[in-house]
């Protein structure tokens, strides 16, 4: 591929980053409750500019990169911001937006791609074996969804989302089918963008192999979504379409690790099954003890790309325990995957930490309380 062909390329990645963000921002719009969504998206903008300044900031003046590459990163800031405060979607604070969003822009982004070129995952060796991730997309939505999760954690249940016993309410979205017509366009911008992880790994590739990417990040995400469906069938007796969202967002999700790797034609499918499964099953746990999070950021992200990132161990010719190579690929993923978890984790953690005790995490109870749609619910929250 040509150096016109691959900037042409890198343009088009990033672009399907801004896609997959706005798909984002329209799914938080449509699973989070109508008064919320009023008062409170603007936040969700605000801290992916604020992403997008951090990283263009850091790759110009630290890192020195080339334009091309300096879009890619402001566009994947966008979206991992997004993904991280969709965690505590309707209660965070706009200074909890920005904090969320500089901080994935001027840290997250670039310590991930140091870490992959000469940093600590570059230099996991498992009996010859190195962690595989090409780009460092999967590694990126992965620390995306744990963060969200730890800000969930750290903000706490929105009003009237669980009862005096602990007992979960159903929240109904301003607009679920809103929410469903915009995971149309997330998943193939999802799956559009890994293609961009062969080009930050300095992978050559030609024409057909980044097609082939799209197209495995497709089938994929068909399979979660069909799978997300399922599941949510066999948990409420009925076919969710919320489930059928968080389910494809999770099987694309899981794909993004194997981008480039040509194993069989069964591949995407059981990556996707199982990212879709462990996004409704991430949901569902975090529910029964007490975490909230609207739009399942955290399984579709966090569960769902911690498959993908195993998935190599697995399934990658060659390498993988299917082709009869050992475990070594296998523990080489696994040590890399506790490495992001762990950097994802201890960061939201402290910065949530940090704007929780200077009460910059949360919106105020009289600015909460209004947005609560249930009147009942209302009353018995005041």
């Amino acid at each position: 591929m040509s150096r016109d062909a691959e900037t042409l390329w890198r343009a088009v990645v990033a672009i399907s980053h801004v896609v997959a963000f706005a798909g984002l921002l329209v799914i938080i719009v449509g699973l989070c409750r109508r008064r919320s969504v009023m008062s409170g998206t603007g936040g969700h903008l605000v801290g992916a500019a604020a992403g997008v300044l951090g990283a263009v900031l850091v790759e110009r003046l630290i890192r020195g990169v080339d334009d091309d590459v300096v879009l890619q990163s402001a566009a994947m800031a966008a979206l991992a911001a997004t993904v991280v405060s969709a965690g505590a979607a309707e209660r965070l604070r706009t200074t909890a937006h920005l904090a969320i969003g500089a901080s994935c822009g001027a840290l997250l982004i670039p310590g991930l791609l140091h870490a992959l070129e000469r940093g600590v995952l570059a230099s996991i060796d498992a009996a010859g074996r190195g962690f595989v991730d090409p780009g460092g997309t999967g590694a990126l939505l992965t620390a995306s969804g744990w963060g969200a999760l730890v800000v969930s954690a750290m903000t706490g249940p929105r009003l009237g989302r669980f009862g005096g016993r602990g007992q979960a309410r159903v929240v109904p979205g301003s607009s679920v089918p809103l929410a469903v017509a915009a995971a149309g366009l997330v998943g193939p911008a999802i799956a559009v963008a890994a293609s961009g992880g062969l080009l930050v790994a300095s992978i050559p590739p030609d024409a057909e192999s980044l097609v082939g990417v799209v197209e495995a990040g497709l089938v994929a995400g068909a399979a979660g979504a069909v799978t997300g469906a399922l599941v949510g069938a066999l948990g409420s007796g009925r076919v969710g379409s919320t489930s059928a969202v968080r389910g494809l967002l999770g099987g694309v999700v899981a794909s993004v690790p194997m981008a480039g790797l040509d194993g069989v034609w069964w591949t995407p499918f059981a990556v996707g099954v199982a990212g879709g499964a462990g996004a409704l099953v991430g949901f569902w746990v975090l529910g029964r003890i007490r975490i909230d999070d609207p739009v399942g950021v955290a399984g579709s992200f966090g569960v769902a790309g911690a498959i993908g990132l195993l998935a190599p161990g697995a399934l990658a010719p060659d390498v993988g325990l299917v082709d009869g190579a050992g475990i070594d690929q296998l523990f080489a993923q696994l040590a890399g995957l506790l490495i992001v978890i762990a950097v994802a984790v201890v960061g939201a953690g402290v910065l949530s930490g940090a704007l929780r005790f200077l009460g910059w995490l949360r919106i105020p109870y009289r600015e909460e309380i209004v947005s609560v749609d249930d009147l009942r619910i209302r009353r018995a929250s005041s």
